[in-house]
């Protein structure tokens, strides 16, 4: 079940993840956060590594950073996971991404 805490924010407009990343070699350092949300808005999304190994993060208005070793190549959780085994049960949540560059 998709867990949204703090009031849901969009009507039409869905809320945005704005993330940066850094890799060497094979670990990446990733950095999120939900931007044009209240203050208090956090909702999960999938990080998928190697294209088939997810791992659900926990996203808040705060910048978090996480950092994954061995990883060829990542992608956040699209819609075509939906047809996929990937995500599982309520694996894919509507959401704009914008990269910005790691700081």
């Amino acid at each position: 079940m998709l867990r949204v805490r703090g009031p849901l924010q969009y009507d039409s407009k869905p809320p945005t993840l704005e993330y940066s990343f850094k890799k060497k070699f094979r670990k990446i350092k990733f950095r999120f956060r939900w931007v044009d949300v209240p203050k208090d808005f956090e909702m999960p999304f999938l990080f998928v590594h190697n294209l088939s190994t997810p791992f659900r993060l926990e996203g808040t208005t705060e910048e978090q950073e996480w950092t994954f070793k061995r990883v060829k190549h990542f992608y956040l959780n699209e819609p075509m996971d939906i047809l996929s085994d990937i995500g599982g049960n309520n694996g894919f949540t509507y959401y704009f991404a914008r990269m910005k560059a790691f700081e």
